[in-house]
């Protein structure tokens, strides 16, 4: 007998049954929707963590650029380029991969070029260096000449031996010009 009356009066179906309103109505509605947005925040970060393994962000002078990795790592997700040099590049050379892969083999390049160009810069400035400390030598050969010779006609006519001339000391030579860097 489910309808059977209890102390109340009232039968066992009315006891089991939840108002609208009440406290158990409110804990009955939010338990399975408090569930339901646990496994959608849960579902959700799992999905960022697995993008984050799979994409590297790269910060580029262009901006950012996206692009798929070759392995699930959680390495260099986010990688900023922008004042990166050919050593930093042979240093990751998956990156450099990926960016000839994407189309950005532009970028590798340039830092490449800037490299060659900045190693380029320097030797030509030691060279240039090295050929001012070279003309200040030889003007200084030549000056000490042409007063050996000046000398000469007037100490011949005098009948005298000429008197030795002091030797200019030499100025430093420069270090040897780098190896261009390969």
């Amino acid at each position: 007998t489910e309808d059977a009356e209890d102390d109340t009066g009232r039968g066992r179906a009315y006891r089991n049954s939840v108002l609208p309103f009440s406290p158990q109505a409110r804990r009955a509605i939010t338990c399975p929707m408090k569930a339901a947005l646990w496994i959608l925040a849960g579902l959700g970060l799992a999905a960022c963590v697995y993008w984050g393994a799979s994409h590297y962000v790269v910060r580029a002078g262009e901006g950012l650029i996206v692009l798929d990795k070759r392995f699930l790592t959680f390495r260099e997700v986010y990688v900023d380029i922008r004042d990166w040099t050919a050593d930093d590049f042979d240093a990751h050379p998956q990156i450099e991969t990926v960016l000839e892969a994407g189309g950005f083999g532009d970028i590798v390049r340039a830092a490449r070029r800037t490299a060659a160009q900045a190693s380029r810069d320097e030797a030509f400035d030691a060279a240039r260096q090295f050929g001012r400390e070279l003309g200040r030598a030889m003007d200084d050969f030549l000056r000490t000449l042409d007063r050996s010779l000046n000398r000469l006609p007037a100490v011949a006519a005098e009948g005298k031996p000429a008197e030795p001339v002091a030797p200019v000391p030499a100025p430093p030579v420069a270090a040897a010009v780098p190896e261009p860097a390969e």
